[in-house]
């Protein structure tokens, strides 16, 4: 996928879009604060357009079960409300899980998310089928993207217009 800006080249005046810059937005969700901000410079945004907003809400989510099938290394965490709370492409850190389920504290990226679900890429492939578990907490990476006011993959944005992108609080 390409991204950048593009100029409307039939046009021959300003009116019909001479000269006039658009860009294709980037997704810069799960990226630091600073690498999304240079990302969006690089696809064309203006500097002055860009904004960040306060860090969002990151409370710690109770894991309540654990699943990852044989041969695959997807795992999957069940903890209320986490489909939401974590987006596709979100960096998150799972903890404090004991047992069989330990190999999945770490650092991850979202694959994949449903309402009450989070997946994403593991180191292992054993098969995990955990349930009931009343120790794990699932939070979002202090200081990534949580979210961005215009969605990734729009095209024929204005290079002047504006995008504000919502970091990560520090767990809570």
């Amino acid at each position: 996928q390409w991204y950048g800006k593009v100029e409307a080249t039939n046009a021959l005046t300003a009116y019909d879009g001479a000269g006039i810059t658009f860009i294709v937005v980037p997704s810069v969700i799960g990226e630091t604060t600073a690498l999304a901000l240079d990302e969006l410079k690089d696809a064309g945004y203006e500097a002055a357009n860009i904004t960040t907003a306060t860090a969002a809400t990151n409370a710690a989510i109770s894991v309540t079960a654990a699943a990852r099938t044989a041969g695959s290394t997807t795992a999957t965490l069940t903890a209320t409300g986490a489909g939401a709370a974590f987006p596709v492409g979100t960096k998150i850190t799972v903890a404090s899980l004991a047992d069989t389920g330990a190999p999945l504290n770490g650092t991850y990226t979202v694959t994949a998310n449903a309402t009450n679900t989070v997946s994403f890429v593991s180191s292992a492939s054993t098969v995990l089928a955990l349930t009931g578990l009343s120790a794990g907490t699932v939070v979002g990476v202090a200081g990534t993207i949580k979210s961005q006011t215009v969605a990734a993959g729009t095209a024929s944005v204005l290079s002047t217009a504006t995008i504000s992108i919502t970091p990560y609080a520090t767990a809570s």
